[in-house]
């Protein structure tokens, strides 16, 4: 099961089922700041809409319903990189029980996602979701934060 948090989104998107969505999945501030860059490249010229997913992962012991987390005070870390930026802009934050769960009931058919990671794709741990995401028919997009690219 997988709960998404009521009034995570940020800026109103239309629901237009022939705009491109870009999906920008939270990983740390740092690397979904880069990420995020990446995706406001790619929908340069074309009706987009970025989604911002912030999967939590609850442990087993926690009811869905009471993560560990403040989820406001990571709702409102999320949503200040989204100042200024010139798309339109949804957040969703969803808690589960495993990443793949979540990103399998968030995620629409062929997403295009773009993960923001410190380390290079084959020594990152987002190495196991991306192989997942492809095996599922996604498209996925790494980038790395400039001052963690390796010379």
């Amino acid at each position: 099961m997988v709960k998404e948090i009521e009034g995570a989104i940020e800026k109103e998107t239309s629901r237009d089922s022939s705009r491109i969505v870009i999906t920008v999945l939270f990983t740390t501030q740092e690397s979904t700041a880069s990420a995020l860059d990446a995706a406001i490249r790619l929908a340069k010229g074309f009706d987009t809409t970025i989604e911002i997913v912030v999967p939590e992962i609850v442990p087993f012991p926690l009811d869905l319903d009471h993560p560990a987390i403040n989820t406001g005070t990571l709702l409102r870390r999320v949503c200040e990189l989204t100042n200024g930026v010139p798309v339109e802009t949804a957040v969703h934050l969803c808690l589960g029980r495993e990443l793949e769960q979540i990103l399998g009931t968030v995620l629409k058919p062929d997403s295009i996602v773009v993960i923001g990671e410190r380390e290079p794709l084959w020594l990152g741990k987002y190495h196991r979701i991306s192989e997942y995401l492809r095996a599922r028919g996604h498209q996925v997009i790494f980038t790395i934060p400039r001052n963690k690219r390796h010379a």
